[in-house]
């Protein structure tokens, strides 16, 4: 297939700015999510003092320290898991600001928006 006729037909909707923008978070958005919530996650626990004890009191008691976690060890970490699923529930790494057109003509605080309009 012709990229320029692909083009084409996004150009009247996107700057090439924009355009290369999303190209960019379709090709490269997942690489980033697990550092991302790694990094969340370390931060989370290293600003509750009381809740990484906790984490540490639950990989000892369940793996212990002569060896590292693996696959199988996950089911028994709860506390872990809690932690984990709230990291992504507080920091969301989807991307909210998606291109939205507009159905039907409207007024948003005073500013006329037309159909059929990209924002």
């Amino acid at each position: 297939m012709n990229t320029d006729i692909i083009f084409m037909s996004v150009q009247h909707i996107y700057t090439n700015i924009s355009l290369f923008a999303h190209m960019k978070a379709m090709i490269f958005g997942g690489t980033n999510n697990t550092t991302l919530y790694m990094a969340m996650t370390l931060a989370a626990l290293l600003s509750n003092p009381d809740v990484l004890k906790k984490v540490q009191d639950e990989l000892e008691i369940h793996v212990g320290k002569n060896r590292v976690v693996e696959y199988s060890d996950i089911e028994n970490l709860t506390y872990l898991q809690a932690i984990i699923k709230e990291v992504f529930r507080l920091y969301l790494s989807a991307q909210l600001n998606v291109p939205h057109e507009a159905t039907e003509e409207c007024q948003i605080q005073g500013f006329n928006v037309p159909d059929t309009r990209i924002h």
